[in-house]
C-alpha cells in the first residue's frame, strides 16, 4: 500500500543535476536533466524531473509525485513565466532560476 500521509517543507525543496554529480559517469548517457523534490535525511517524496530533450524542455513526473508537485506553485509560477517570455534556459540557467525561487541545490558535485 503506497504511503498516503505525506509531509511537505518549504525548507526541503531541493534539486540536482545528475549529470554533473560525480557519479555521471557511472549512470551512462542521459538527456541533460534536473531532479527536483522533497529532500530529507531519510529520503525524498515526490522526486520528478525537468528534462532537456532536443525539441524542448518537458517535465516529467510519476502519478507519486504530483502531490508535491502541486505544494511548489512558485515552480508551476516560474515555468508559466519562461513559457510566456518564450525562453528556453539551458540546465545551469534554470539550476540559477530554481536557487532564485529558494530550492536548495543538492548535486553532490565532484571534489
Amino acid at each position: 500500500m503506497r504511503n498516503t500521509k505525506k509531509e511537505y517543507s518549504d525548507e526541503a525543496k531541493g534539486f540536482s543535476i545528475p549529470s554533473k554529480a560525480y557519479y555521471a559517469a557511472s549512470i551512462g548517457y542521459q538527456p541533460p536533466h534536473i531532479m527536483i523534490g522533497f529532500y530529507y535525511d531519510e529520503g525524498c517524496e515526490g522526486e520528478f524531473k525537468i528534462v532537456w530533450d532536443g525539441i524542448g524542455i518537458q517535465l516529467q513526473a510519476y502519478n507519486d509525485a504530483w502531490e508535491a508537485l502541486s505544494k511548489m506553485p512558485e515552480l508551476i509560477n516560474l515555468l508559466a513565466k519562461i513559457d510566456m517570455e518564450g525562453k528556453e534556459p539551458t540546465v545551469d540557467e534554470f539550476a540559477e532560476l530554481l536557487e532564485e525561487i529558494g530550492y536548495k541545490d543538492l548535486t553532490e558535485y565532484t571534489k
